[in-house]
């Protein structure tokens, strides 16, 4: 994902300088940027599933028992898998059907529609690895401290900090 907003950002730089100083345009940067924002997008499903960060209702943790929580996750880590496998059968028709070029240069379309089936695929993947791990972790008992001390380490990770930094011990 990285390398895509670096090529996006390239790209739309070299538009800017084009139009500002030489007058001109490049044709096909705009449709590039748009179908690298899309793949972005696909790919990072995938990664919110890996680093925990999807959406859900941290109350059931504080109401149910840990064995309840644990068999719930589980759950629903098998259930999100087969809803991604599902959707990346169902997504190969796209690009076994579609016979479209993108209108700025001569190249399928299958490229940008690609990212779905194979990102559908990738997140299938990333939900039976969690299913993995949660299989192997132990039920605990989560109070509302210790899942906002998760968030907030989340958080810190996210944004690329470490104990050091902010001026804790390592």
């Amino acid at each position: 994902m990285v390398l895509t907003l670096i090529a996006v950002s390239a790209i739309m730089t070299a538009q800017i300088i084009a139009r500002r100083f030489m007058g001109t345009s490049i044709a096909w940067s705009e449709e590039m940027c748009r179908y690298l924002f899309i793949w972005m997008g696909f790919l990072s499903i995938s990664h919110s599933v890996r680093a925990k960060s999807i959406i859900k209702l941290d109350i059931v943790e504080l109401l149910l028992p840990p064995a309840v929580i644990k068999a719930v996750t589980v759950a629903v880590d098998l259930l999100m898998a087969a809803l991604f496998a599902c959707l990346t059968y169902q997504s190969m028709d796209i690009i076994r059907t579609t016979n479209q070029r993108w209108s700025s240069l001569d190249i399928s379309m299958n490229l940008v529609y690609g990212a779905i089936p194979i990102c559908f695929a990738l997140t299938a993947l990333r939900f039976l690895e969690m299913f993995v791990i949660d299989i192997r972790q132990k039920a605990v008992k989560k109070d509302a401290a210790a899942i906002g001390e998760e968030y907030a380490a989340a958080e810190r990770e996210n944004a690329g900090l470490t104990d050091v930094q902010e001026g804790g011990e390592p």
